[in-house]
């Protein structure tokens, strides 16, 4: 088996809209379909579900919610405080430089000292004086606003996809609605068409109701439906910051922020008092999203596993290569707690996946600058009838150069090829040996590339596209306006 050198990605444009891009594929050979319209017309069908006819459907409805609930997550994590902090600053500049350049331009300094600038204007000017003076407070309203109007969002959309979880739980578990339809009357029953109509009107009811319940009872249905015995509340060490951020987030829709009774009934342990405004920094919303998206993701994978049960070892892989992708972005507190999580609470039926899982859990410990945690975590593994991909990854982990160096002229390319080498997070350490590369360009006869640790950013997206629109001369340039992106490529 050889490595695979390339791969193609088509760009798609449409020649009625000017030649805008308007979407891209991606495939290991070029066998693009012709034309943007058939390109389109493919969009139809949902191209983020794995095509795996092994899998069961409830297990594939299940991997869709949770491949929905980790992109949305994602999404929030990069772009939200970067936009909840760049709106907040662009409202502070305008609120400071408005009327100053104003002032500036349509007045006359008569002092100036180290504390104060005075200027006269003219009584003509104070119309247009005013309205910039209002337009500044406005902005200043607007960016102590996108703050909160970022956290009524993030919440909105986790509790829409665990509305999502609801549903199919409820589907795979059909006794549950059954035991319900007894007590419908002939006359409910002439209201409907059938009796699945019947049980789909009554599942989106049930959801509708526990939606409209605290969090805490939502959560608390879940574990009902799914006869969880230990409450999720006494385990997971970040459930008092969510019921805290769910409560802030009530305060923000309906008092502006302000503490009141309710919020603090709700939240004993607060340091808060009763008519204090709060606010939204840009540590704490990380940290928020970063809680929700842990909770989420072990939410989704309980469920998942216990319903599944006969696709377990397909569901350990998603949940594995998804905590490796977080490596791959740089979110290592993240992927360690989920790493933990599938050790310790949802383990590995395989067990070429919980050596994986170890060797990535110990990487993490490393990256996040805790070597003898992440010594300790493979010191507890028997590694000597381990096959030598495993060998190389853990001595690396160690930082044994030599080891590796040694390793990479032993291990099949079939195993650990040139991109692994490459791309791999276990290899960002020892990488930067000078043996390292000598031993790349022996073995694959040109110099080593590394990926980039810092893999593409929000903002580095932002300049790329930047650059590229600098470097056009048209406006109708392929990736001038780039209204779509789609990746036709499995999740």
């Amino acid at each position: 088996m050889t490595e695979q050198n390339d791969f193609y990605v088509c760009l798609f444009k449409q020649p009625e809209k000017g030649g805008f891009f308007v979407g891209h594929a991606v495939s290991d050979i070029d066998d693009f379909l012709p034309t943007a319209e058939k390109y389109s017309e493919s969009l139809a069908k949902d191209t983020s579900e794995v095509d795996d006819a092994s899998r069961d459907p409830a297990s594939e409805r299940f991997q869709k919610i949770f491949m929905e609930f980790a992109n949305s997550m994602m999404g929030f994590l990069e772009m939200l405080p970067l936009i909840a902090t760049i709106g907040r600053t662009i409202s502070r500049n305008v609120s400071s430089g408005a009327i100053k350049s104003y002032v500036a331009r349509n007045g006359e300094q008569i002092r100036s000292d180290d504390q104060h600038e005075v200027y006269r204007l003219s009584i003509e000017k104070y119309p247009s004086y005013d309205s910039i003076n209002q337009k500044r407070k406005n902005a200043t309203s607007l960016g102590k606003q996108i703050p909160k109007m970022m956290v009524l969002g993030v919440v909105s959309s986790f509790e829409h996809h665990i509305s999502k979880l609801l549903k199919e739980i409820l589907n795979s578990r059909p006794e549950i609605i059954n035991s319900k339809l007894i007590e419908i009357t002939l006359k409910d029953l002439s209201d409907f068409d059938s009796i699945d109509s019947m049980k789909s009107h009554y599942i989106d009811s049930q959801i509708e109701s526990v939606m409209r319940e605290s969090f805490s009872k939502q959560i608390d249905t879940v574990e009902k439906y799914l006869a969880i015995k230990s409450p999720i509340k006494n385990t997971y060490p970040g459930w008092e910051d969510l019921i805290e951020l769910f409560e802030r987030r009530n305060l923000f829709a309906h008092a502006d922020g302000v503490v009141n009774k309710i919020y603090i009934g709700n939240v004993p342990a607060t340091k808060h008092s009763l008519g204090q405004a709060l606010d939204v920094s840009p540590r704490y919303f990380s940290d928020s999203i970063v809680n929700l998206f842990e909770f989420g993701v072990k939410l989704i994978f309980v469920a998942w596993r216990r319903e599944c049960k006969s696709d377990v070892e397909n569901i350990d892989d998603d949940l594995g290569d998804f905590c490796y992708s977080l490596v791959e972005a740089k979110q290592y507190k993240l992927a360690e707690h989920l790493l933990e999580f599938s050790l310790n609470e949802a383990a590995p039926c395989k067990e070429k996946r919980r050596m994986m899982n170890i060797v990535n859990l110990a990487n993490c410990y490393r990256l996040r600058n805790n070597q003898s945690k992440a010594e300790k975590t493979l010191d507890a593994v028997d590694w000597s009838a381990a096959g030598d991909e495993f060998q190389i990854c853990v001595a690396s982990v160690r930082g044994e150069v030599e080891t590796v160096l040694r390793l990479m002229k032993v291990v099949s390319q079939d195993k650990v090829g040139a991109f692994a080498y490459e791309n791999w997070p276990v290899f960002y350490k020892v990488r930067e040996n000078e043996g390292f590369g000598k031993t790349f360009l022996e073995m694959f006869g040109r110099p080593y590339s590394p990926a980039a640790e810092d893999r593409h950013s929000f903002l580095e997206l932002m300049a790329l596209v930047q650059e590229e629109s600098e470097t056009q001369q048209k406006p109708q340039n392929l990736n001038s306006e780039p209204a779509l992106v789609h990746d036709s490529s499995a999740a």
